[in-house]
């Protein structure tokens, strides 16, 4: 059977914004990394600069809200939770053309994230599977 490569411009745009919101994923768990390493082995004027960085606009008034906020915040757009949903749902629009092992890296992510966010976790290390399914993605 031949397949058609042609994809609809919406169809594109899925995939595009899929892509863009896995990025963020992945970009903001690697900068709230560096952030938690400034903010275990460096001074706390050193956190302030990846805070301000990440939370332009000045949701969070203490470390412990940031970075809760920044991980599982369903109300701010920036929060890593916010863009895996993001993906995960722009991924749903183009099912049918990914496979289903590449579908299950985002699920993977959003269930890791839930539970994570259940137990109160903050220690972004422990999320580092996350950064690694969306690099296998």
């Amino acid at each position: 059977m031949v397949r058609s490569f042609i994809i609809s411009p919406t169809k594109a745009d899925r995939f595009y914004w899929l892509g863009r919101y896995e990025m963020r994923v992945y970009l903001t768990l690697h900068q709230l990394n560096k952030c938690y390493d400034k903010m275990i082995d460096g001074e706390p004027d050193d956190y302030i600069y990846f805070w301000q960085k990440l939370d332009v606009v000045g949701h969070y008034k203490t470390n412990a809200e940031f970075t809760l906020g920044m991980l599982y915040d369903e109300e701010n757009p920036s929060s890593v939770i916010s863009a895996q949903r993001f993906a995960m749902d722009n991924a749903m629009m183009v099912r049918e053309d990914i496979m289903s092992e590449t579908l299950s890296y985002l699920e993977m992510s959003v269930a890791l994230m839930k539970k994570k966010k259940a137990e109160g976790v903050t220690n972004t290390t422990e999320l580092q599977s996350i950064i690694d399914w969306s690099l296998a993605f």
